[in-house]
């Protein structure tokens, strides 16, 4: 990925220009391990940007959730914490209305972990104690495990 990835912007970049808008977020998604691993995070911006643009001309909510906290991630992780914590937001409130409890969790995670690390650990305690009850609630442990870490 590290070799081609300004091909790979360039030909997300086409896909969404062409239409082509499920190739669009699909090639943003498909690059988070390089995002994560090697914290280009300028691109990381601009592919969930672009991403999240097309999973919303492409009318599908599942991917518009998958854009939005992939692109909170990244602005977390570049110390954009209030810029996340709203990115974020968005995605609690879509997995809300779509019922997807895995969704809400990640959601409310990404908020308890963004405040967290901007120095609010009173606020960030509240979201990821919910973020536990969501995904033990929905039968999901190992969600309730990763932010009893964060809670920590």
């Amino acid at each position: 990925l590290d070799a081609h990835h300004l091909d790979l912007m360039a030909a997300m970049k086409q896909a969404a220009d062409r239409g082509w808008y499920t190739l669009a977020w699909q090639l943003a998604d498909a690059m988070w391990p390089f995002f994560l691993r090697l914290r280009h995070y300028d691109l990381w911006l601009e592919a969930h940007d672009i991403g999240l643009a097309a999973a919303r001309s492409d009318a599908d909510p599942r991917a518009e959730r998958q854009m939005l906290t992939s692109g909170a991630n990244g602005l977390n992780s570049a110390g954009r914490y209030d810029a996340a914590i709203a990115r974020f937001g968005l995605a609690l409130e879509a997995a809300r209305a779509e019922g997807d409890s895995r969704g809400e969790g990640q959601a409310l995670l990404g908020i308890g972990r963004s405040h967290r690390e901007a120095g609010r650990a009173a606020v960030a305690g509240a979201y990821l104690r919910r973020a536990i009850t969501v995904w033990e609630a929905f039968g999901y442990p190992l969600g309730g495990s990763l932010a009893r870490s964060v809670l920590l």
